[in-house]
């Protein structure tokens, strides 16, 4: 069994006219209070959701591979039923647990509910910047070489000047200097090097 925070269910009998009627259909939400949201599935397969003590879905889950359908995304999940000329849809969001997260609760339900019907995770990846902008500084000023180093190294929170991230007007021969090095078995040794000698520089606060 697993608490819910919300569900909303929403009618559609009529597919042929699905569409000129659902614009004017509405969803039904409902909240964990005054009474508890719960979603049961039972060993013998069956999903049952109730709030409180009404039934608010029921679904014998034999075969129901023919006629149910899940996506979940996050900590929410919708689900779809169709059979002939019904169709219905019901949405639901996880409570968290003691021991999980909400994401994590809507996982385990739907790893559970896939050994019956096909459920789709929804994956989203959003790229987090975790650094604030304004712990950097732009260096000002004369910049040695103990500034380029700590910079480049990333010892240095401090950002070079507009002018050093300008690239040269001809980076036609970018590439063919590249795959010349990378020809060179001596070349990574000379990468190590040239990490060492960074650090050395970067050490060197008088340079």
């Amino acid at each position: 069994m697993w608490k819910l925070n919300k569900y909303a269910r929403f009618v559609q009998s009529d597919v042929s006219a699905m569409v000129t009627k659902e614009e004017k259909a509405e969803w039904e939400y409902f909240d964990n209070t005054p009474f508890p949201l719960e979603l049961t599935l039972a060993d013998r397969g069956h999903l049952l959701v109730s709030h409180g003590s009404t039934i608010m879905e029921s679904y014998n889950l034999t075969m129901s591979q023919k006629y149910l359908r899940g996506q979940s995304k996050g900590d929410s999940m919708i689900i779809f039923y169709h059979m002939q000329d019904v169709s219905h849809r019901f949405r639901i969001k996880f409570a968290a647990s003691e021991l999980k997260t909400s994401h994590e609760v809507c996982r385990e339900c739907a790893e559970k509910m896939a050994k019956y019907f096909p459920v789709k995770a929804i994956v989203t990846t959003e790229a987090v910047n975790l650094e604030n902008p304004s712990d950097k500084t732009t260096l000002r000023g004369e910049v040695t070489l103990s500034d380029l180093a700590n910079v480049v190294t990333g010892t240095s929170k401090n950002q070079l000047p507009s002018v050093y991230n300008n690239m040269p007007t001809d980076t036609t021969d970018i590439g063919v200097l590249l795959k010349l090095c990378l020809s060179d078995p001596s070349f990574p040794a000379y990468v190590e090097q040239v990490e060492k000698e960074l650090d050395n520089l970067a050490l060197n606060t008088n340079s």
